[in-house]
């Protein structure tokens, strides 16, 4: 930043003195819009490299949330197959013998990878979302909260799947394609609760990630508000998850 320093002679009137002070003034009024021109270009750089960020997030996010449903749809009509078979097996001699359903012939075996969520609360941290317009930080910040509810979700799923996990180590049964099941009746309430459990935290995860999905989509097609994405998740009809209860 520029300094002013003193005359190197005394002004030897008024009109030199005049000439000097303005000679400052300016000096000081160039200093300074030459500091607000860099700081406004370098918050614009700040700008453009979230917005980019973001997009770039969410892009990678919609691949990653289609290969979930792409497995995870499949999943879930196995497991409701498996769930009928248990419970409309007949019990003989005090068990009940059953093999489980074949794998489903549509089953994805893609790797699935948990979603991203990096760019926006990094942003929030550094304080950079304030050089965003209001409508697009609401927009960015509705995104964010899709991929905080997903993280949730995955959670709810992961619990369910411990009980299913936990019959399978009490009875030495493997809940799998194929796999043949000795349960007494007791055992089988047991494993119908279990997987009732992982069954329905599968269908919401399903919902999550379909939303999660379409407001990444949002993003990407360049809603610049809230209410252009809420427009958005609408006019795309969200994948029908109710057919797969």
């Amino acid at each position: 930043m520029l300094e002013p320093h003193p005359p190197e002679h005394t002004p030897h009137s008024w009109r030199d003195f005049f000439i000097h002070i303005a000679t400052i003034t300016v000096g000081l009024l160039i200093a300074v819009g030459i500091e607000q021109t860099v700081e406004l270009i370098h918050h614009r750089h700040q700008r453009h490299e979230l917005e980019e960020n973001m997009r770039a997030e969410a892009e990678r996010n919609v691949d990653i949330l289609t290969t979930h449903l792409d497995v995870n749809i499949p999943n879930l009509l196995w497991s409701r197959a498996a769930l009928i078979a248990i419970r409309s097996a007949p019990e003989h001699n005090g068990f009940i013998d059953l093999t489980l359903p074949p794998p489903d012939p549509n089953r994805s075996h893609k790797i699935m990878t948990a979603p991203e969520r990096n760019v926006w609360p990094a942003a929030k941290a550094a304080g950079t979302v304030v050089l965003l317009p209001a409508g697009l930080a609401q927009a960015y910040a509705q995104v964010d909260m899709q991929a905080d509810f997903d993280d949730r979700e995955v959670e709810r799923i992961r619990d369910a799947s411990a009980l299913t996990t936990r019959f399978e180590l009490a009875t030495g049964s493997r809940i799998a394609p194929g796999k043949p099941l000795h349960l007494t009746p007791a055992q089988r309430d047991q494993l119908v609760l279990a997987l009732s459990t992982e069954i329905q935290s599968l269908y919401d995860l399903l919902r999550r990630d379909n939303l999660f999905l379409v407001t990444s989509q949002g993003l990407l097609s360049g809603v610049q508000d809230t209410p252009s994405l809420v427009h958005y998740v609408a006019a795309h009809a969200p994948l029908r998850t109710d057919q797969y209860r």
